[in-house]
């Protein structure tokens, strides 16, 4: 849902992370109610878009905590 984007971009401002990663699928971060609900979060935080296999290189170049949720429950495990 766009709103979720934009809620969790603004939060992720707040709570001072240095950036998201969106996965291939996510929805527009540019949609209307994505960029309302973020309240300007999104010209202001740093992110990108890309699929899981970026994001594992990025994981395998630097440190980083994973914090990430599945819509169904299913546990995720990018260390397989």
């Amino acid at each position: 849902d766009p709103g979720n984007l934009g809620a969790l971009m603004r939060s992720a401002l707040a709570f001072g992370w240095e950036g998201i990663f969106l996965i291939e699928g996510s929805c527009d971060p540019f949609n209307d109610k994505a960029l309302r609900a973020a309240k300007g979060a999104t010209f202001r935080l740093p992110w990108r878009a890309g699929s899981w296999e970026e994001l594992r290189a990025e994981f395998s170049e630097a440190q980083f905590r994973f914090i990430a949720a599945d819509m169904d429950g299913a546990c995720i495990d990018m260390f397989e």
